[in-house]
């Protein structure tokens, strides 16, 4: 359940990100936010397990809006041939490794 909400935020998070600032800044800040997420999650959660839910929920949303960030923007800059291949490419690459991180953090605690 967790994890649905952290995809429907991910669509506002892009959203609301991408009418108040141009890509580059957009991209920097999500990923920014899946380090700070990843980084925090290794510091802090060894302390306090009950914050394990919020950071995979942090991480995963900044994650999938990176992956939604990238499908709104191919449709404005690439035609589209070659956004198919970009699709494909993006997914057979992305979604093992958001299910394998999701998994990993699971697992590991």
């Amino acid at each position: 359940a967790m994890l649905g909400i952290a995809d429907a935020l991910s669509f506002w998070c892009a959203k609301i990100l991408a009418v108040k600032y141009e890509t580059p800044k957009v991209l920097r800040i999500l990923l920014s936010g899946i380090i700070v997420g990843c980084v925090l999650f290794l510091i802090i959660t060894p302390y306090f397990e009950s914050l394990i839910p919020l950071f995979i929920v942090i991480i995963r949303m900044n994650s999938s809006s990176v992956l939604n960030f990238g499908y709104h923007i191919n449709s404005y800059l690439f035609p589209v041939l070659l956004r198919g291949n970009v699709y494909a490419i993006t997914n057979s690459v992305s979604r093992p490794f958001n299910a394998v991180a999701t998994i990993t953090v699971e697992y590991t605690t």
